[in-house]
């Protein structure tokens, strides 16, 4: 049976941290694309204002973007287990682990820049993250993601 109201994913609201990207042709000329900073509509005024939130905010507590909504935190978390199947702490903590992705495949900043720009104090905290749901270290998914001419392939802020 199929449910009625479709679950909405990280991937469904994710805004690239990116500015620009370099599109390129077979003989590797190209030219700079502009990344469009919104993504289509879910579907729901909740997890369209809370992509919103996530986007332009580094909040991690489910209690400060329940505040930048004018919701009560409560009410936030039952909208959010019916409408991704995840408690609202565990859906932040995926979409901030994307952006901490994006920021390790297309970046050189340092590991304690990008858990500071994914809201997170140290860098140990954006470490612990990273064994628990990948399995890895921030430097191995680097080595591993990044391509050696990011720098020709990526613009960010």
């Amino acid at each position: 049976m199929s449910a009625l109201i479709k679950t909405i994913t990280v991937d469904d609201i994710y805004v690239s941290i990116l500015s620009a990207r370099r599109k390129l042709d077979a003989e590797g000329n190209g030219d700079w694309v502009p990344v469009v900073k919104q993504f289509p509509p879910t579907g729901s005024v909740i997890m369209d204002a809370l992509g919103r939130v996530l986007m332009q905010t580094r909040y991690w507590e489910a209690a400060e973007i329940a505040a930048q909504l004018e919701v009560d935190v409560r009410d936030l978390g039952g909208a959010m287990r019916i409408l991704t199947g995840t408690q609202t702490k565990d859906f932040v903590a995926a979409y901030r682990l994307r952006q901490a992705q994006e920021w390790l495949r297309c970046t050189d900043l340092d590991l304690l820049e990008i858990a500071r720009r994914c809201g997170q104090q140290f860098s140990e905290t954006l470490i612990n993250r990273f064994r628990r749901d990948l399995k890895t270290t921030p430097i191995t998914y680097r080595r591993k993601h990044r391509p050696e001419n990011f720098r020709e392939l990526y613009r960010w802020k």
